[in-house]
């Protein structure tokens, strides 16, 4: 048998012109075929089993063209397996589907289940997607986890990748000005940070910076989707059971099929991270990474492509090597044709297949005139193989060298029909390549501005001690964009509507955290001491105007008061961010404004009743709420006259209210004896008790 045969009783025929050595990324080894036995067939012909054979006299990428995904899933299969027979080989696969109106599975998580491979999926963990593998009946069903990472694993420059608005999505933040201020904010950020990356510090520094309203939109949902990435787990017990950080088994895929991450370009970034994750835990180790449908995430001038880039000057040296599928050569740049080992490719009937295959087809003049081997015509869709790169033409060239160095100088029609002999000059710049234009397929913003709650399975509370006195941390993450915008005029809690403990009366709290516990208590379904999802108890109390309506900074701000009042205890570990509501929130430090009591001498019984703006006249509530908001319910405390003003709002405001201006407002107040102004240069308000007979 020659060094590289082919099967022509097959209607597709596969071929590899990589050295066998490259493949199995051993120089030394001198095979000139492999024969992978039950692997199936390919093409018509279901019953013959289709071999491969390498020439180890070229060393060039190979691509195997095909017009179905089965025919180029079996290509990659093969190639995989191949892999596996060295000692300690891993094979990263990585995978979206995000284009197909009906995302599928990837079938190769089936095909490597009893080489033990797990599966990982969107952090966001997309239902259907999950259902998929859940559904799929492979034994690997039960390895399918949300991807993760350590903490310290976590980059400094990734996370800035991650907040760094992409020049590709124009969607994402419309003002170049304010793409330039968020991403010099971010830098700013992170360049107080000093790793390994420390989510805490990271989000409370974010929380204590100023966004407009589209720069929160596109700093909180990924702020949101960065921390769900840290994992809760790591470093516990059940980090062994599979559920921690992402670990790299003999096969791993990654399957990042979101719409969200797409439309965000996150997944770019997503995919880097699990490329450095990948390179550092199996450094010793014989690689093989395969890109699944690659047009999908491998853009131009992504973090993921300038890696890959960077790895074709090095790859030998790390035992690696490359694998791309694509039915899109256009998506393949110059830089990701220079690092590639192997190439599959779909559709090869189409017009885009033969100018990109014309284009990286070269072979020595001299050879040109060569006989050729009569192979025939293939028909529609049917399968040739030749070099992505320049040929290492063996010297004692002949009638007896491999059949690809002689059928290298044809070209392909549309059809795949060799028509000629002739040479194709193919010295292509990066001008030539065309990268992937940018264009925006995602979501409409409305609808991928909203939020997420991660469907993570919350661990075992043993690993959260209750905390006496309270832990008091600075949150682990930042607000995302809320299900509901509730207005300010509606930031009063409904008691009625709210599921309470007989014991517990929301009124006994200080208006401005009469909220915050309001959520607790409906995530809670009413009980005391029960630990809520940061998250979702944000997204309960409601947006960033919600929370400044009430007189907060932010919702950091608001948590980190009521944990400080002694109301919550607030728990970070790991990432894991919970708050609860203690079982006795006026044991502790706590609101005693109307006592005059110090923390040690409060009392355990709930504080008097404090004001509420609802008890005024209509025409001056929104005064009163300002007022109440910013002092915290506490009487007889000075509050800046300028701030209550910044928070009532416009003049147009006031004058749709009956009132001329915001002084004769204030002024009216007083004159009902509800506040007290005084201050010269810096005017102040002070809140009076409320006399009900007034």
């Amino acid at each position: 048998m020659s060094a590289l045969e082919y099967d022509d009783s097959s209607s597709l025929h596969l071929f590899s012109l990589s050295s066998l050595g490259n493949l199995l990324n051993d120089p030394d080894v001198e095979g000139a075929q492999l024969d992978f036995d039950e692997l199936g067939s390919v093409g018509a012909s279901a019953e013959k089993d289709i071999k491969l054979y390498f020439n180890p006299s070229l060393h060039s990428a190979g691509i195997v063209c095909g017009n179905s995904k089965s025919a180029s899933n079996t290509f990659i299969k093969r190639i995989i397996k191949s892999h596996l027979r060295l000692a300690d080989a891993r094979v990263l696969i990585l995978h979206t589907d995000n284009e197909n109106p009906i995302p599928t599975a990837c079938p190769l998580a089936s095909d490597f289940a009893d080489q033990g491979c797990k599966t990982y999926i969107s952090p966001r963990r997309p239902f259907s997607i999950s259902q998929l593998y859940a559904n799929s009946g492979s034994p690997s069903n039960g390895l399918v986890e949300s991807l993760s990472f350590k903490e310290e694993d976590i980059s400094i420059k990734h996370v800035l990748q991650f907040f760094t608005p992409d020049p590709y999505i124009t969607a994402s933040l419309t003002n170049s000005r304010e793409k330039n201020r968020v991403s010099s904010t971010i830098t700013h950020i992170l360049s107080q940070i000093s790793e390994p990356f420390d989510l805490v510090r990271f989000n409370e520094l974010i929380g204590e910076e100023k966004w407009d309203e589209e720069g929160e939109t596109h700093v909180a949902i990924r702020q949101t989707l960065l921390t769900s990435l840290i994992s809760a787990l790591a470093g516990t017990e059940f980090e062994e059971d599979g559920r921690g950080a992402i670990k790299f088994s003999a096969v791993t895929l990654i399957d990042l099929t979101d719409p969200i991450l797409h439309a965000l370009r996150v997944d770019t970034v997503l995919m880097d991270m699990v490329l450095t994750a990948f390179l550092s835990q199996t450094a010793k180790s014989p690689k093989l990474i395969a890109l699944n449908n690659s047009h999908e995430y491998l853009g131009f001038g992504s973090s993921f492509e300038r890696s890959i880039a960077h790895l074709s000057s090095d790859r030998h040296t790390k035992r690696m090597s490359l694998l791309l599928s694509t039915p899109d050569p256009s998506s393949i740049t110059q830089e990701a044709w220079n690092a590639l080992d192997y190439v599959a490719c779909t559709g090869a009937a189409s017009s885009a297949w033969s100018e990109m295959l014309r284009r990286h087809l070269s072979v020595q003049e001299k050879f040109a005139s060569s006989n050729s081997l009569d192979i025939g015509s293939f028909g529609p869709g049917e399968v040739c193989i030749i070099p992505a790169r320049g040929f290492n033409v063996p010297k004692d060239y002949g009638e007896n060298s491999p059949w690809c160095t002689r059928i290298a100088a044809q070209e392909l029609n549309r059809t795949t029909t060799l028509l000629s002999k002739r040479v194709v000059d193919t010295n292509t710049t990066a001008d030539n390549v065309q990268g992937p234009k940018g264009a925006w397929k995602g979501l409409p913003w409305a609808q991928i501005a909203q939020p997420f709650v991660p469907r993570r399975s919350d661990p075992p509370e043993n690993l959260l001690p209750p905390a006496s006195p309270p832990f008091i941390s600075a949150p682990a993450r930042s607000p995302s964009p809320p299900l509901k915008h509730t207005s300010t005029s509606k930031v009063q809690v409904d008691n009625s509507t709210q599921a309470m403990p007989p014991s517990m009366n929301l009124d006994a709290f200080p208006v401005p955290f009469r909220p915050l516990v309001s959520g607790i208590l409906i995530l809670s379904s009413g009980k005391l001491d029960t630990l809520v999802d940061y998250l979702e108890l944000r997204t309960q109390v409601g947006n960033n105007r919600v929370v400044k309506a009430m007189g907060w900074g932010s919702f950091t701000q608001l948590v980190r008061e009521a944990a400080a009042a002694g109301y919550v205890d607030h728990l970070v570990r790991k990432g894991f961010d919970r708050v609860r509501l203690r079982k006795d929130p006026f044991a502790g430090p706590g609101w005693n404004g109307t006592t005059g009591l110090s923390n040690a001498q409060a009392s355990r019984s709930p504080p008097p009743v404090p004001i509420d703006p609802m008890w005024y006249p209509s025409n001056y509530q929104k005064l009163m709420t300002a007022v109440v908001s910013l002092n915290r319910g506490v009487v007889h405390t000075r509050i800046n006259f300028e701030d209550v003003r910044s928070l009532i709002g416009k003049k147009a405001e006031i004058k749709k209210m009956g009132w001329a201006t915001f002084t004769s407002w204030v002024d009216a107040a007083q004159d009902k004896g509800y506040i007290r102004t005084g201050g010269s240069e810096s005017k102040w308000i002070i809140l009076l008790p409320f006399n009900r007979n007034t």
